[in-house]
């Protein structure tokens, strides 16, 4: 299955985050982000950012929400089974980013 998996621990919203994308199936996944200390998500401080692998294609949506309570830009670290060096880029909050994604060659991890 195509699937995005964040690997992120903690309570503060990261400047940068490591995605492993794993090529098959579309799929999508959203990333639900709060201040990490207060109630004040339950009057709708809170962002959610939409990641969706479909037709071969990985895509980082705009972030939805109350914009505040995430980093005014990110970093973010694709890694790709089969390639060495993830893909690395830097994107705000508002906009879309698509990569094309292969599936791996035979025998690669």
């Amino acid at each position: 299955m195509g699937s995005p998996r964040p690997y992120q621990f903690g309570t503060e919203n990261p400047v940068e985050l490591d995605l492993h994308i794993f090529p098959g199936a579309d799929n999508t996944f959203e990333l639900y982000e709060d201040d990490g200390e207060t109630t004040d998500y339950q009057r709708g401080k809170y962002a959610i950012t939409r990641f969706s692998f479909q037709g071969g294609k990985f895509t980082i949506h705009p972030a939805e929400g109350d914009l505040n309570v995430i980093p005014a830009s990110r970093t973010y670290h694709i890694h790709l089974p089969g390639n060495p060096e993830p893909i690395t880029f830097t994107i705000p909050p508002g906009q879309t980013h698509t990569l094309k994604v292969h599936p791996p060659k035979q025998g690669a991890e």
